[in-house]
């Protein structure tokens, strides 16, 4: 891999696994900045964006070890 970007707060790194390209940003705190940053993987035919970090909707503490799979969301909360 190498980094792509490093600006501002947002961290793009671009690199390849078994012939696949991959891509991975971190985009800081804030929804501003997810919301940057998918108009741009949307804007890029990107095909699929997995999302790892946290959950502020509903979350307990033993929600800290579970893993959450999302396939469609509507009215984004938080």
């Amino acid at each position: 891999y190498y980094t792509h970007t490093d600006f501002r707060g947002y961290k793009l790194y671009i690199g390849e696994y078994q012939g696949v390209q991959l891509f991975s940003a971190y985009i800081g705190l804030g929804s501003a900045s997810a919301a940057f940053m998918m108009e741009e993987l949307v804007a890029h035919d990107v095909q699929v964006v997995i999302r790892l970090g946290t959950n502020d909707y509903n979350v307990t503490e033993k929600d800290v070890q579970n893993v959450y799979v999302v396939n469609q969301c509507y009215g984004l909360t938080g």
